[in-house]
């Protein structure tokens, strides 16, 4: 399985992973991609990932959400998120969530109306975009929970969790190589959100998937 090598913490060469993780083959980086590598190289943004899959569209998105909130739809509110999902699920994370939720799952929601926000190595909001720390980050810091930036400082101060326990906003780490460099959101039924890759948009991925079976590192909660 091809790898990358990622110069300053995220810019993708092939290769093998140094800080990031892809599955497959990906074309050499931009300029500004490099550029954007070289100003973010310090351990501001270290490691912050990318991958392989497909993952789920908008759609599939909104039935998580919905599930993750066990909420039901009248038909013609259905009807009408199915033809808007994006807005359905940016709602559903800073409308219909109040603080009577857990916080794991006012997290993973808020992670979930990212869907579609483009990767950017060392990005934090959903304007320039997010690489897989800074999801987490930005969406814990929406209900006031500080974290680390990095992937690997979020797992050295992780209160550990077995995969069997996992919950809505628990964190799930990689290592593909010697250190961790990929961080997602868990969302419930073995799938988590995460910002893959340079070219790559916030989506949801099964940890099922061969990539993510073999590189787990292990699972935390930053609270």
């Amino acid at each position: 399985m091809a790898g990358c090598l990622l110069l300053g913490g995220c810019t993708q060469l092939p290769v093998a992973v140094v800080d990031g993780w892809i599955g497959q083959s990906v074309p050499p980086p931009r300029t500004a991609d490099l550029q954007s590598a070289s100003a973010h190289q310090s351990e501001q943004a270290s490691g912050e990932g990318s991958g392989q899959g497909f993952g789920h569209d908008a759609g599939n998105a909104l039935d998580i959400a919905a599930g993750i909130q066990a909420a039901h739809l009248n038909p013609l509110r259905q009807l009408r998120d199915r033809n808007d999902p994006l807005h359905a699920l940016q709602r559903a994370a800073r409308g219909d969530v109040n603080a009577t939720k857990p916080l794991g799952v006012r997290v993973a929601l808020n992670a979930l109306a990212m869907i579609g926000t483009r990767y950017r190595y060392g990005g934090e909001t959903p304007d320039e975009g997010f690489d897989c720390s800074g999801l987490v980050q930005y969406s814990y810091g929406l209900e006031n929970v500080p974290v680390p930036r990095t992937s690997r400082r979020q797992y050295d101060r992780r209160r550990p969790i077995t995969r069997a326990h996992l919950q809505p906003g628990d964190l799930v780490f990689f290592k593909p190589d010697r250190r961790i460099s990929h961080v997602g959101i868990y969302l419930g039924n073995g799938e988590i959100v995460h910002a893959p890759r340079t070219g790559g948009v916030v989506r949801v991925e099964s940890l099922n998937g061969s990539w993510f079976r073999r590189y787990y590192a292990g699972a935390g909660r930053p609270y």
